[in-house]
């Protein structure tokens, strides 16, 4: 019985200690919510190291969420509906990015927040998926896509940050 008592308890928690990182990795100035599970815990680690890099330097923030399909709806109304929901971004100067990236349709946007829009155009967002995720991914390498998307969208913000929120 005691023995019983004690794998229960450690269960317990290892559940709590991975729910707690997870929602650790989801709030604050970026969030990586990977539902597809397409990201070891390493390659989540580092693509949060380089997103909560950005917004400590800059100020805006990145999140990024996996799911495995969008069970018949459009992507552009999933990742609106959800960059709406989790508030990314400096609220006075609207500057959040979500990729989103729905695995089995085998479909990614990138939804920039007004105040980046005059840094990351729709058309510059979509190179980055066309030029650097697409590739990447059709290869199988989730985390060389995600992190070339938010290295080079760092950089461009970076070189521009003054025109952030305007």
């Amino acid at each position: 019985m005691k023995q019983v008592l004690f794998t229960l308890i450690i269960a317990v928690v290892v559940f709590v200690s991975c729910e707690s990182k997870k929602s650790l990795t989801a709030t604050g100035s970026g969030s990586i919510l990977d539902s597809a599970n397409i990201l070891t815990e390493r390659e989540e680690d580092s693509l949060f190291f380089l997103i909560q890099e950005l917004s400590n330097h800059t100020g805006p923030q990145v999140a990024i969420v996996t799911i495995d399909t969008l069970r018949g709806e459009k992507m552009e109304d999933y990742s609106l509906r959800t960059a709406e929901k989790m508030r990314i971004g400096r609220k006075t100067f609207d500057d959040g990015i979500l990729i989103t990236v729905a695995v089995k349709n085998k479909q990614m946007r990138i939804e920039v927040g007004r105040g980046l829009e005059k840094i990351i155009k729709d058309e510059v967002a979509n190179k980055i998926i066309i030029f650097d995720i697409a590739p990447r991914f059709k290869t199988g390498d989730f985390f060389g896509g995600l992190r070339i998307a938010v290295v080079k969208m760092t950089t461009l913000i970076e070189n521009d940050k003054k025109l952030i929120g305007n």
